[in-house]
């Protein structure tokens, strides 16, 4: 049965004061948390052990999620003492996660309707090391763009519209991938992409067709608060 690591121990601190005393994965929409939502989405698809890597405000987290009985997981944790980045965490995990063929690992602060076994089918039918979950996210530059020659004018673009593919923090891995993560060091996900790539080994990119949002601002939870009854 596939395990899933949710990474629970980031401050926050673009949600301040909302997290001062709350770790963003227990920030609520009505009844339910972040982190709730989550698990929830998980258990649809028979995903129910969970590991979740703790830092920030950890007591508030593990009083929460406690042994996940009440959502029918299995709940365990693990401790970041210093910041470890969005890979790090897995390198205290190795003992846990090395006989796993394939694991997840996803951001405590996500709210989505990923289909998790669509993912993870993906990433095994296309023999990846490291499947990354994506979506594409457009911005307005509030500016007139110049499209230049030298000091030359050629073109202005009024205001247009950029639109990125941009990593959703949900991630499909094979057990070899933490032998590339460094023990007990800051250590990112792109870290973790250039040194497989530098190996050889395959990094996918996996893209999610339903509702998704990482919520990282105050705008993000009004956005969240008005899809909140579609997402039940």
């Amino acid at each position: 049965m596939t395990k899933a690591v949710i990474l629970a121990g980031g401050q926050g601190k673009r949600l301040q004061p909302l997290t001062f005393s709350i770790p963003k994965p227990l920030l609520s929409f009505g009844k339910k948390t972040i982190i709730q939502l989550l698990f929830e989405q998980l258990h649809k698809y028979g995903i129910k052990d969970i590991i979740i890597s703790t830092g920030y405000l950890a007591k508030h987290v593990q009083d929460y999620c406690q042994d996940g009985s009440q959502w029918g997981l299995n709940i365990s944790y693990q401790h970041e003492n210093m910041s470890l980045g969005t890979a790090g965490p897995l390198s205290l995990l190795k003992e846990q996660l090395r006989k796993e063929k394939t694991f997840l690992m996803m951001n405590g602060d996500l709210v989505t309707k990923i289909n998790f076994n669509g993912l993870i089918k993906f990433h095994e039918e296309n023999k990846n090391a490291l499947t990354v979950a994506w979506k594409e996210f457009s911005t307005q530059c509030p500016f007139g763009v110049l499209k230049m020659k030298n000091d030359n004018v050629i073109q202005i673009e009024e205001k247009p519209t950029i639109t990125y593919k941009i990593s959703c923090g949900i991630y499909a891995l094979e057990a070899l991938c933490l032998e590339y993560i460094p023990s007990e060091m800051y250590f990112t996900v792109p870290d973790l992409v250039q040194r497989l790539s530098k190996a050889n080994l395959k990094v996918g990119a996996f893209e999610i067709v339903d509702y998704w949002k990482g919520v990282e601002t105050l705008n993000d939870i009004t956005e969240v608060l008005e899809n909140f009854e579609d997402l039940q």
